[in-house]
């Protein structure tokens, strides 16, 4: 079975992704997905990515690039990076990883939008983050049965809160 997927980053003149599930002969075992990158021939290579939070206009390159620097040394590094080819898919990573990267910090509706300029073979990719509010966690609540002592349920949330 072969399909393309608008949310795996088709985007035209930029290439596209295409999916194919193989089932195992026989039903029997796992499926698997192959992922298969094709193009229409026109190489594109990323000029800059910028980081704009808010309803700023134009990002100062100098806070995108502090904006970056925070998400790498919280998450991973994101894929799209000046000079290395520009995809879609990698494009559609890096909007998911920017979106988890406010969560954690408290911004559980964040919603983060990427544009993509071309001049020529290069692009230039803005990702525009809207963090919406803020939340905290106000308390923390560990019900056990209606026995069970204090300390077992302290001991539990000491553990709990211990775990990464």
């Amino acid at each position: 079975m072969l399909f393309r997927s608008a949310a795996l980053g088709e985007e035209p003149g930029l290439g596209g992704v295409a999916v194919r599930l193989v089932r195992p002969q026989g039903g029997s075992g796992a499926d698997t997905v192959e992922v298969v990158f094709h193009a229409d021939g026109v190489r594109h290579r990323v000029q800059e990515v910028r980081l704009v939070v808010g309803g700023a206009a134009l990002p100062d390159p100098d806070t995108s690039w502090r904006l970056r620097r925070q998400v790498e040394a919280e998450m991973r590094p994101l894929l799209l990076t000046a000079g290395r080819p520009f995809h879609p898919y990698y494009q559609d990573l890096d909007l998911a990883l920017l979106r988890r990267a406010w969560q954690r910090r408290g911004h559980r509706d964040a919603a983060v939008q990427a544009a993509v300029d071309e001049l020529g073979d290069l692009v230039t990719v803005t990702f525009r983050i809207t963090p919406g509010p803020r939340y905290s966690v106000s308390g923390v609540q560990i019900t056990g049965a209606p026995d069970e002592p204090a300390e077992q349920r302290e001991a539990l949330r000491d553990g709990l809160a211990t775990k990464p």
